[in-house]
């Protein structure tokens, strides 16, 4: 199976200068998690997702006007349309990411996710975190208190 067969729906594209409340805002119309970021000729240059908005937006402490790529992951990983299902599953593995660009002739034509091409597998969604000291002390710290006698 090639790869374009495993697009379910065409990615959403956005320009590197567009300020990353634009980014929010489209990807709350087209009701997706990512944006492909896109030069004038329709070649990919990045990619921001939701979490890249928050982690390295909001958080960042960026004004609702920075530029999106500010906040890009760069260069867009991505694979040619006519690749098989196979070597996009090893993109995926060696870039450690849960999407894909798709091109043709270098131009940005859709995106896939890792449960486009392996449907009922499991997808990671990174590192078990630790349970804090701070959860742990105040779960300790609940004892009924003694009875004076």
């Amino acid at each position: 199976m090639q790869i374009i067969e495993a697009v379910t729906r065409s990615g959403v594209g956005i320009s590197p200068g567009a300020p990353i409340l634009d980014a929010a805002k489209l990807m709350d119309q087209r009701g997706v998690g990512a944006l492909v970021v896109v030069d004038d000729n329709g070649g990919p240059v990045g990619f921001v997702t939701d979490r890249d908005l928050v982690r390295r937006g909001t958080a960042g402490h960026l004004d609702p006007s920075a530029r999106v790529d500010a906040v890009m992951s760069s260069p867009a990983v991505t694979v040619d349309a006519g690749v098989d299902a196979a070597e996009a599953c090893a993109a995926f593995v060696a870039n450690s990411i849960r999407h894909l660009v798709v091109t043709q002739d270098g131009t940005f034509v859709g995106v896939v996710t890792m449960k486009d091409v392996m449907p009922g597998v499991p997808v990671p969604t990174g590192p078990a975190r630790p349970r804090s000291a701070s959860v742990t002390s105040a779960s300790a710290r609940r004892q009924t208190p003694a009875k004076a006698g």
